[in-house]
């Protein structure tokens, strides 16, 4: 009776230690590191374009130019339109390597709608068209060439074509 106790309690332990090798490993996976360096993603990135426009008096129409690019990783939670309150705007026409073009609208620097209180009190609105003005805006990118086109759009004209950047 001895030699069976000891038979049943080697295999309940043989038992126990095959179970958790069973269930307690997991196989591994095998990777191969030439795939992995495949498969990584460009970083995103943002990029800061600060314009400058100015009203030519003698043409009669508006110039734009690049003053500043800068890059940075990182990504843009969040981006809304703003400025097709007027009828006069900006058109952002964005063309990345890899996707689909996007558009962003935002208020045209050389066209100010003001609000302010009288001297009775009452809301006043006032526009004022200034001669030159600078402004900026961010793009996300994803770190290959790029197209940036913008467009201006004034009441009662076609919108026309301003400056095409490849970034």
């Amino acid at each position: 009776m001895n030699n069976s106790y000891l038979l049943v309690r080697n295999l309940k332990i043989f038992g126990l230690v095959a179970s958790m090798l069973f269930f307690g490993c997991s196989p591994t996976k095998i990777t191969n590191e030439n795939t992995a360096t495949e498969t990584q993603k460009q970083p995103d990135e943002i990029v800061f374009l600060t314009f400058k426009m100015v009203h030519d008096s003698v043409l009669g129409k508006n110039t734009i130019s690049l003053v500043n690019k800068t890059k940075t990783t990182g990504k843009i939670k969040s981006q809304n339109d703003a400025g097709k309150h007027s009828g006069n705007y900006l058109t952002v026409k964005f063309f990345p390597k890899n996707g689909a073009a996007k558009t962003m609208i935002i208020a045209h620097p050389l066209y100010k709608h003001f609000e302010y209180p009288d001297d009775n009190g009452k809301y006043v609105s006032k526009d004022v068209e200034l001669k030159e003005a600078d402004f900026f805006f961010r793009l996300q990118t994803s770190g290959s060439s790029n197209t940036v086109k913008i467009f201006e759009s004034l009441q009662n004209k076609p919108e026309s074509e301003l400056i095409t950047l490849n970034l």
